[in-house]
């Protein structure tokens, strides 16, 4: 099983979101994240056997999920705009909270033996990049939403996720809400 961890963004924000990605096509040959499929990571976990996929759904009920702000604003690129492999939105209200809840989840997880992220950055995939054709575009882009504030709501949830990748693209399946 594939496995991830990340908090729900509701539909009318993950539209905006989704309307303003259609428009990065025009810089390079890239796939634009499906609608439904927009939320933000919390963890990636990969390829997981059954058994430690039970272990993980059970460990996470132990993590408490006060509700708290969130404000999707802003976009950007990984690693960078000239060399961009993932363009995103970011967050700005709830990033301490979206990143304290992360910690939890890394120190829930650990003596499960699943192991610590590098680095973490809340952010909502909004395409990965094949071929960047258009740096010098894709840099516009990004300095024109920059500040664009693509909704605000309160998150008081996090779902563990199953992704089965298929040739039309990723399909979710949620195994389980916390809280339950």
């Amino acid at each position: 099983m594939r496995l991830f961890i990340a908090t729900p963004i509701p539909d009318e924000i993950r539209q905006h979101l989704a309307e303003d990605a259609k428009t990065l096509r025009e810089y390079g040959i890239m796939k634009t994240v499906e609608p439904q499929n927009i939320h933000i990571t919390l963890k990636f976990l990969g390829e997981t056997d059954p058994q430690t996929a039970k272990t993980i759904e059970e460990a996470l009920t132990k993590i408490p999920t006060p509700p708290f702000n969130i404000s999707i604003k802003g976009t950007g690129a990984f690693p960078t705009t000239q060399k961009a492999r993932v363009i995103w939105a970011g967050t700005s209200t709830g990033e301490a909270e979206i990143t304290r809840l992360h910690e939890e989840i890394e120190n829930t997880l650990t003596p499960h033996n699943i192991p610590k992220d590098e680095r973490f950055h809340a952010h909502t995939t909004l395409a990965r990049v094949t071929t960047l054709k258009n740096p010098k575009g894709l840099g516009e882009w990004i300095t024109r939403t920059a500040t664009n504030n693509y909704g605000n709501y309160t998150n008081t949830q996090f779902h563990l996720i199953e992704s089965k990748l298929t040739p039309q693209g990723p399909e979710y399946k949620i195994i389980r809400k916390y809280p339950t």
